[in-house]
């Protein structure tokens, strides 16, 4: 089937159709349902044999190809101007979903893929639930604007690179991508949106470029293979961003902002975390990562209650400035040996230290502190850090 016409390409609408079935107001919806809903390809514009060639087609419409089970191979586009790349400038919402498509190819070169140097928009949902395995989108160099959920449930999809020219990824983008293992972020990303990466559970390593400033809530949710974490630029985290990783081991964080509580809820496996930045810990942050032995927290914080309640592996734990040290903030950390504290401001709270067993006096001292010094001498003198 070929598509040929001139400017941008008009929306299609959801309907059923005859069958009961999702379909669009598209002509070549029919089509696809008299030869069983599948088509080999779409050429699109000019196919090299000098039909369509004075056509610049400039976008794919709203549900233009949605609920489609074809092209099950290639998607072909136009090829119409000096370069031999394609003129396409949007791909508006919902254009492939629940559809088939595969990826884009060249009509005149060997089926390569083609460029779309032209493209700045993907719409919401346009590729939701489709069918390709990988899909490299250097091949846009200009987009700037990837809708939600525009890569949402696509059970096959491995392998994504997205171009530097993106600053954001947004809601839902990837979630319920399952056996996504390799995502190459841009170097100017500077926003990952809510549940962006949600269940996103063959992930097992991500880097986080430095430029990133904000992670919305449940942006990694139960990705569950995911192993490390590295954020080196100030960070603002939102609400269980981590949580439900499972096999999260280590987390370097770099926090612009408070850490909300449920960052790492459920994360039973991590064992070394290091926080950075002036911020304080949310209130039973590190509850439940049994697993959990080294704590490093750097720069001004404030450590809330029950940030490591009985974190029972827990052997050492490092702070270099907290306004506070909250209520059981440690307490049932049995196996505790080493714990450094170079200034608290105002206040250790009790039980702050409750059943730490395994505290010992020659790993403690303390300093610069204006409330509760009786008792920090007591259960926790802290070691003066040079």
């Amino acid at each position: 089937m070929m598509i040929t016409g001139d400017g941008y390409m008009q929306d299609y609408e959801p309907s059923e159709d005859k069958y009961g079935l999702p379909s669009t107001t598209a002509p070549w919806q029919a089509e696809s349902i008299r030869n069983d809903r599948i088509l080999d390809a779409i050429f699109w514009g000019d196919t090299g044999d000098g039909l369509g060639s004075s056509n610049r087609m400039d976008s794919i419409g709203k549900y233009a190809f949605a609920h489609m089970w074809g092209p099950h191979n290639i998607v072909m586009t136009d090829n119409n101007d000096d370069e031999g790349d394609a003129s396409i400038e949007f791909i508006d919402d919902y254009a492939f979903y629940d559809s088939s498509f595969d990826c884009f190819m060249s009509a005149e070169s060997s089926y390569d893929v083609i460029n779309l140097p032209y493209l700045s928009r993907i719409g919401n949902y346009a590729f939701y639930d489709c069918g390709f395995s990988t899909m490299d989108w250097t091949i846009a160099p200009n987009l700037t604007d990837l809708g939600k959920y525009a890569f949402a449930g696509c059970e096959n999809l491995c392998r994504i690179t997205l171009p530097d020219s993106l600053t954001e990824i947004k809601e839902g983008t990837f979630k319920d991508d399952r056996v996504l293992v390799t995502v190459n972020l841009p170097s100017k990303l500077q926003k990952i949106g809510s549940f962006a990466f949600e269940n996103c559970s063959g992930i097992i390593t991500i880097t986080i470029p430095e430029s990133v400033t904000y992670i919305g809530d449940g942006a990694f949710k139960n990705c569950s293979s995911l192993e490390s974490i590295v954020i080196t630029g100030p960070v603002e985290l939102g609400n269980n961003v981590f949580e439900g990783c499972t096999n999260l081991k280590s987390v370097v964080i770099n926090a612009s902002a408070d850490i909300p509580a449920t960052v790492f809820k459920n994360c039973s496996s991590l064992v070394k975390a290091e926080i950075s930045g002036n911020a304080g810990l949310g209130e039973g942050l590190f509850e439940g990562c049994k697993k959990l032995e080294t704590l490093n927290v750097y720069g001004d914080t404030s450590i809330s209650a029950r940030v490591a309640k009985d974190c029972s592996a827990l052997k050492s734990v490092l702070i270099r400035s907290t306004e506070e040290i909250g209520e059981s903030a440690f307490e049932g950390c049995s196996s505790l040996e080493s714990l450094r504290v170079s200034y608290v401001v105002n206040a250790i709270s009790e039980k702050a230290f409750k059943g730490c067993s395994s505290l010992k006096p020659k790993f403690l001292s303390y300093q610069n502190i204006t409330r509760g010094r009786d008792y920090m001498i007591r259960y926790a003198r802290s070691h003066s850090i040079r």
